[in-house]
């Protein structure tokens, strides 16, 4: 439903604006960067594009693992207004699992919804994680102390890779962490219901969800952090120092466990969250200590409307009306540059629909 948005962390917004720029608004200039010669320069922009085939870490691969981290931010965010506003807690939970379940099914419908035969339903996918991780993280938040999501993070990790390092899956080897032989995979095949992204197994899978979850609870720390009271330039401090240590701890732990986003291994989610630590530190570092919150505008009106600038160029087919633009003769006119325009243009469209959802205090959420 569409609700008039309460003010937020403008570094906070920023970031998520900064997240679904590389994975929304990014991609329509992907037809630009294919046209580009053959060499190094294009094999790399193409490569940082997409996931990784397996092992490795790429720009794709850092921005899904930052987009749960920030759903974790945001649970503090929105339940703690409502804890504070008095709201008791059986609205609350409802409200929690209402947009659980809403987020669920947007997911199912995303991945095609019930148009194939009940064997072939995706039930996995990314906004399935996230309505997941967000059930969890809420149900977390709202009935244990701070202590508790602190420590569980470490546990997952720990657990997870103890986990798939230790326990083979029945035919093969412990410490398998290859595309068929690993103990996520055997798991999903034997007890993950519908279609699965991989053909048997899925990287929204169930046992890949633990240490997705410890991403979620990393999350909360910014949040608890950004809103400590803590000076500005403290809080940049400590993030920027975070970063360091989960940055590496988490290469020097894929020596043993390898960096993995289909499997979300431990020391991907170390790195991750310490690139999100830096990224959040120099959005911070602008909003607060410089005080220039407004160099950031550009990516808080993404950031205000998450949903929609996920959804949008998903949803809705913008090539036709930007062919309609820089399409036939004007293509012509420019040469090698049509596809670049053309998707500056695409990704303007999207970005000034959501200026004028901000513009009008509009934010589509579930």
């Amino acid at each position: 439903m569409a609700t008039t948005e309460k003010p937020r962390v403008v570094a906070i917004d920023a970031m998520r604006g900064l997240v679904m720029t590389g994975l929304v608004l990014v991609t329509p200039f992907i037809p630009a960067i294919a046209s580009l010669p053959e060499g190094a320069v294009r094999d790399s922009l193409v490569a940082q594009l997409n996931h990784s085939p397996w092992h490795g870490l790429t720009k794709a691969d850092v921005t899904f693992g930052l987009f749960v981290m920030l759903l974790g931010t945001m649970i503090p965010v929105s339940l703690g207004r409502r804890v504070a506003d008095g709201t008791s807690l059986v609205r609350t939970y409802g409200q929690v699992l209402r947009r659980s379940v809403l987020l669920f099914a947007l997911g199912v419908f995303y991945n095609g919804g019930f148009s194939q035969p009940w064997p072939e339903i995706r039930w996995a996918g990314i906004l399935q994680r996230l309505a997941v991780l967000y059930l969890v993280g809420a149900l977390v938040y709202l009935n244990c102390p701070r202590w508790v999501r602190y420590a569980a993070a470490p546990v997952l990790l720990l657990g997870y890779w103890a986990l798939l390092a230790t326990v083979p899956a029945p035919g093969g080897t412990a410490g398998d962490y290859t595309f068929n032989g690993n103990l996520a995979a055997w798991v999903d095949a034997q007890a993950l219901p519908g279609r699965a992204y991989f053909g048997t197994w899925d990287p929204e899978g169930i046992l890949t969800t633990l240490p997705a979850l410890a991403s979620c609870f990393l999350g909360m720390m910014w949040a608890d952090l950004l809103s400590s009271g803590v000076r500005p330039a403290k809080q940049v401090f400590y993030l920027w120092i975070a970063a360091i240590v989960a940055i590496d701890l988490g290469f020097v732990w894929s020596e043993a466990f390898p960096i993995n986003k289909s499997l979300w291994t431990s020391p991907y989610a170390l790195v991750v969250a310490g690139v999100g630590c830096v990224l959040l530190g120099i959005c911070q570092w602008i909003a607060e200590v410089w005080r220039r919150p407004a160099w950031l505008f550009p990516l808080v009106v993404v950031g205000r409307n998450l949903l929609m600038a996920f959804l949008l160029p998903n949803v809705i087919r913008l090539g036709p009306l930007v062919d309609r633009i820089v399409g036939g003769d004007v293509a012509k006119m420019l040469g090698a540059f049509a596809p670049w325009v053309a998707g500056l243009v695409e990704a303007g469209l999207i970005w000034l629909f959501l200026y004028w959802l901000y513009q009008k205090r509009i934010v589509v959420k579930l």
